[in-house]
């Protein structure tokens, strides 16, 4: 194999494990205020809350992928809401619960 074949090889590998690496790793959120966590299991996104029951389904983000938390609720020991949303959709906002999502 000659030295040109050998670099365009090289360069073809290296731009597949690139590819490869980006696509295995977990989306965060979009830029701004808040820590981003990570869901650890499907996790439905709703309108508001009243205490332990979601109001309102909007969506369901999916296992593995970011969550910025804006704000959160404490209802009781245990029960924790967090308002935000995910990478899969940046521009909706809204309650999910804490155990759904790992920070």
């Amino acid at each position: 194999m000659t030295t040109k074949r050998a670099l365009i090889a090289l360069a073809a590998t290296a731009l597949a494990a690139a590819g490869l690496t980006a696509a295995a790793a977990p989306g965060s959120a979009s830029p701004g205020d808040g820590r981003v966590c990570i869901t650890n299991s499907p996790t439905p996104q709703y309108r508001s809350f009243s205490g332990h029951i979601g109001i309102g389904h909007e969506l369901t983000h999916s296992e593995g992928r970011g969550f910025r938390i804006h704000g959160g609720y404490d209802v009781d020991p245990g029960v924790d809401w967090y308002y935000g949303h995910g990478a899969q959709y940046p521009d909706n906002d809204g309650w999910v619960r804490a155990d759904r999502i790992s920070c």
